[in-house]
């Protein structure tokens, strides 16, 4: 009985090696290639892109707003940034008293 399992794993284990062996060129030649593939996909990507108008960045990294970030403001031009915004803000408090005191 147990020659009789052997005899019959064995077989099992013949023919499955048989067609593994003669299934494998066909299998390898069927299989796409890598680089045979990647080339037709780039060429079937298109090329289109949005465009807002505006002119293309010069720069990889646009500068900061000074407004938003001054960390990269030497001392004096960090001082006059600030002397302007104080400005700013005296002159909208002065516009927001006159259109208080017309209404």
């Amino acid at each position: 009985m147990a020659a009789k399992s052997f005899l019959n794993a064995l077989l099992t284990n013949a023919t499955l090696a048989a067609v593994l062996v003669t299934a494998m060129p066909g299998l390898a030649a069927a299989a796409p290639d890598g680089a045979a593939t990647s080339e037709p996909q780039n060429r079937k990507r298109s090329k289109f892109q949005y465009h807002d108008g505006s002119a293309e960045e010069k720069r990889p990294y646009r500068r900061p707003n000074l407004d938003i970030d001054p960390t990269n403001l030497r001392i004096e031009e960090l001082l006059a940034r600030i002397n302007e915004l104080e400005e700013r803000v005296e002159t909208l408090e002065h516009q927001s008293r006159f259109s208080k005191g017309s209404q």
